[in-house]
């Protein structure tokens, strides 16, 4: 299936031709998600996407949709590890997938809860394993598994299965994945990406502050044992000081600002402990980038 194939189908509205149906087409569009080249990559993507975003029972049966979700989790274990290789956009695009199918569970309701917490536990498996940092790539376009892990997070902390204790974890494993030791910086906000996360799981209004001062400590004394004021003597501890920072920044702001969001309502509101979260952000701030940030409130 070449790209002016599927050009054929999004200048079609995203309707399949007459003589194929979505079962018979799917299994090339999963196979492109791996593909090297980004056009063939990301229209096959955005073409499944439709499919499966037309509901349970359009297009496909809750046990047609139920294989899609076993293909793309086994998908998130493979190449796992590497860094530098072209199996990142199995993954990647694997993932983004998940998030499409654990929304329409949002309002058709075909996915059961262990299998939505089978779902969240791969997701904090992968996220944590995920060793392939880039964003965009020359030549081949869009990897960005990192965001993309985002959006399947953003997605989840709204399911009606999960509770304050799922959202905790969610929230301990993007600080740790944040403040950990890096070759990388993000540069194509992950930072801001991560951050909407942590606001999805606000708007539950399940966690105090309690859970969310020792969450921003995390930050201030991560699990890896940095030492920020020693950090720049190490450029992997830099790169974690630096994404660090940017991810506190960017919450701080979009607690501050909301955040927008085309495709739903959802974020168009403001968490409930805003304030005092932002006093405290600040104060994780402070602790870690002390040379910059007076002391006076």
């Amino acid at each position: 299936m070449d790209n002016a194939f599927l050009q054929i189908i999004v200048k079609n509205n995203y309707k399949l031709p007459k003589e194929y149906t979505p079962a018979e087409i799917t299994p090339q569009l999963l196979s492109n998600l791996g593909s090297t080249q980004s056009d063939v990559r990301e229209t096959s993507y955005i073409i499944l996407c439709d499919l499966i975003n037309a509901g349970v029972g359009v297009n496909y049966s809750p046990q047609q949709l139920r294989e899609i979700k076993e293909q793309m989790t086994q998908n998130l274990t493979y190449g796992i590890g590497e860094k530098e290789s072209d199996s990142v956009f199995v993954r990647a695009f694997s993932i983004l997938v998940l998030d499409k199918l654990i929304a329409v569970d949002g309002v058709n309701h075909y996915l059961t809860e262990p299998e939505i917490r089978d779902l969240l536990e791969q997701g904090l498996v992968y996220l944590a394993a995920e060793k392939d940092l880039r964003g965009h790539v020359p030549q081949k376009g869009w990897a960005h598994a990192i965001a993309h892990a985002a959006d399947f997070f953003w997605v989840i902390t709204r399911n009606r299965f999960l509770d304050a204790e799922d959202l905790k974890r969610i929230l301990n494993a993007i600080a740790d994945k944040v403040s950990e030791p890096v070759a990388h910086v993000y540069i194509y906000q992950e930072d801001d990406r991560l951050a909407q996360v942590v606001i999805s799981a606000l708007l539950r209004n399940l966690l105090d502050m309690a859970f969310l001062n020792i969450w921003l400590d995390r930050f201030i004394n991560p699990p890896s044992g940095i030492v920020w004021r020693e950090a720049f003597s190490d450029e992997a501890n830099v790169n974690a000081r630096h994404n660090t920072i940017m991810f506190l920044r960017s919450l701080y702001f979009q607690l501050l600002l909301g955040i927008q969001y085309v495709h739903h309502t959802y974020p168009n509101k403001i968490p409930t402990m805003r304030d005092e979260l932002l006093s405290e952000t600040i104060r994780a701030l402070k602790a870690i980038d002390h040379w910059v940030y007076a002391n006076k409130e």
